[in-house]
């Protein structure tokens, strides 16, 4: 049998690795959504989320499962960071969630040193920043004085709502000036550690801080609203 890696979405979003299959015809070289078997795959889930059992009842074929716990963001954001990368990762990085425009490069200026001391990567996530915040970022990225990955958004209903579900994977607050933050300010701290995250040209996939039950808590009051 040969070992096999398909990303397969199966329950509330969560995707899950297939690590091995018992044959080879099982899957047939494409995703199990996709797969003209799809009809006879059951799955279970354990309590804790952490395990998959995936039997397709027509062959009885048992399928080895992991849980990946990555969540993909479709979303539009600006692209001329990233050139023509088709993906850019980043692991254990400093976050920042801004519900809000970064104007001046004085309100990145202690990022951008910190950045520069640790060379640990950092995430903006935002609504925009001005040409001169841009240019030195890029700069910077350029000559390789930091690994700092923005992610900006243009502001309509359905970003300002992916702002809250980013947070709530992180475990961690948006930063807003209606409760009298500063992108200043909140710069100056200790920024809180991402365990990962890949940028691609059709949004950004994360692995969450938050544990499945929290997620799976958020979605249904996402759902009641």
């Amino acid at each position: 049998s040969n070992q096999h890696t398909e990303l397969v979405n199966l329950v509330g979003g969560c995707q899950y690795v297939i690590t091995h299959v018992v044959t080879d015809y099982a899957i047939n070289g494409e995703p199990l959504e996709t797969n003209e078997y799809n009809n006879y795959v059951s799955a279970d889930i354990s309590s804790d989320g952490k395990d998959v059992s995936i039997s397709l009842n027509y062959y009885s074929d048992d399928i080895v499962v992991k849980k990946e716990n990555n969540i993909f963001f479709k979303v539009d954001y600006d692209r001329s960071f990233y050139g023509s990368a088709k993906s850019t990762e980043a692991d254990k990085y400093r976050f920042i969630i801004i519900d809000g425009f970064i104007e001046s490069v004085g309100e990145i200026h202690h990022m951008l040193q910190k950045a520069a001391e640790t060379k640990e990567p950092y995430v903006i996530f935002c609504f925009g920043m001005s040409d001169e915040v841009k240019h030195v970022i890029f700069q910077n990225n350029l000559k390789k004085i930091t690994h700092i990955l923005p992610v900006c958004m243009s502001v309509d209903e359905s970003t300002i709502n992916l702002l809250n579900d980013i947070a709530v994977i992180h475990k961690s607050d948006i930063v807003s000036s209606l409760k009298g933050q500063t992108i200043s300010q909140e710069m100056r701290r200790e920024l809180p550690l991402g365990k990962s995250i890949n940028i691609k040209e059709d949004g950004f996939e994360i692995v969450p801080i938050a544990s499945h039950s929290e997620i799976k808590h958020h979605i249904s009051y996402l759902k009641k609203r």
